[in-house]
């Protein structure tokens, strides 16, 4: 095998195992890998010093390379990406849902039809998927969420119906959101969002407890929004949990090929 052909072969090899732990393409994380190693000379010249791919591998300078860039690779998967002309194409969490989402709607619709107030909870770049115009009786969707990406995305796109706040989840109490005159929301979203609070701010999970709704949807993933791994048990566990903790009926139960959920009342 030539000094070329080597090179070629450990991008190959490496993209292929990168793919089988993440939701990339094999041509991406092989472009990825081809345009990194120009920044790792002394791995270059191992390379093309070597004669084969295992005494490559056994060294520091690969383990390195290939530890960040696995780690690099991650972190842009989870992160907002403007990779096509669609809003809802901005964030891994949108894309996900977007195969699905009319399935997602009918599979509320009946709710939907007779809310007037709305409350999204961490919704990220939700509200660009929501359907306005076929739910006339909707008055007002607000919206809450700390992240900035998300928020300045949302406010060149706006909607008479949609008001953002760009605050922590508990920043203000839930009076402050509510609609002149309003005593509790007709529907609360927490989308996918009680198991990541149960991993990264737990104590959120009591004030959350206490929103003034009619009816709550809590949905989670059934897959790992990066890695292919298959989480449906884990997060099912957690928000069970949450559920029966807090004394609430679930009234529906939400199913999608990559996403799960129960409507509570």
């Amino acid at each position: 095998m030539t000094k070329s052909n080597l090179h070629q072969e450990l991008v190959r090899e490496q993209a292929g195992k990168i793919c089988e732990t993440y939701k990339i393409s094999q041509d991406e994380v092989s472009n990825i890998l081809v345009s990194k190693i120009e920044d790792y000379p002394k791995l270059k010249k191992l390379i093309a010093d070597a004669n084969n791919l295992k005494s490559v591998y056994r060294t520091r300078e690969f383990k390195d390379f290939i530890k960040k860039i696995r780690k690099e690779i991650y972190f842009q998967l989870r992160t907002y990406k403007k990779v096509s002309d669609s809003i809802t194409d901005s964030h891994i969490s949108t894309r996900e849902r977007a195969p699905y989402l009319q399935d997602f709607f009918k599979q509320i619709d009946g709710y939907l039809q007779g809310a007037e107030t709305i409350l999204d909870l961490g919704g990220g770049l939700f509200p660009a998927s929501f359907p306005f115009d076929i739910y006339p009786k909707l008055k007002k969707y607000v919206w809450v969420d700390k992240n900035k990406d998300a928020y300045e995305i949302l406010k060149k796109h706006p909607h008479n119906k949609l008001i953002l706040h760009n605050y922590p989840l508990n920043k203000n109490n839930w009076e402050y959101y509510l609609p002149n005159g309003k005593k509790e929301f007709d529907l609360v979203f927490m989308l996918k969002l009680i198991p990541v609070l149960h991993r990264q701010e737990r104590h959120l999970l009591e004030f959350l407890s206490t929103v003034p709704a009619k009816l709550v949807l809590i949905t989670g993933s059934k897959e790992a929004m990066v890695k292919k791994q298959d989480i449906f048990k884990r997060e099912n566990a957690v928000i069970t949990k949450f559920i029966d903790n807090h004394q609430k009926e679930i009234i529906k139960k939400i199913d999608l090929p990559n996403e799960f959920g129960y409507l509570i009342e």
